[in-house]
């Protein structure tokens, strides 16, 4: 239910909507798509999110502030989402 995400840090009005939009109801959706996978359902609505959006959803699934997260972990994110835009 669309309640379980708004309740997570940083997701706003506007991300909740496109994670919904894209099928992402519950927490547990979040959870198993991970960050990458929600990020990319969302980017299937050419809606054209940021890596903030990235962010965001990582730091949701943590329960951390998205400033928070360490660098390190940011360019994780950010090869994943690259091998897995490239193999689709």
């Amino acid at each position: 239910m669309t309640s379980e995400l708004r309740a997570l840090p940083n997701l706003g009005p506007k991300s909740v909507s496109w994670l919904t939009e894209a099928g992402i109801q519950t927490l547990e959706n979040l959870q198993s798509l991970g960050a990458v996978g929600a990020f990319l359902r969302v980017e299937k609505l050419e809606v054209s999110p940021s890596l903030n959006l990235l962010w965001a959803i990582e730091g949701a699934l943590h329960e951390i502030p998205w400033e928070l997260i360490p660098e390190e972990r940011k360019q994780q994110l950010k090869e994943e989402l690259r091998q897995q835009r490239e193999s689709t």
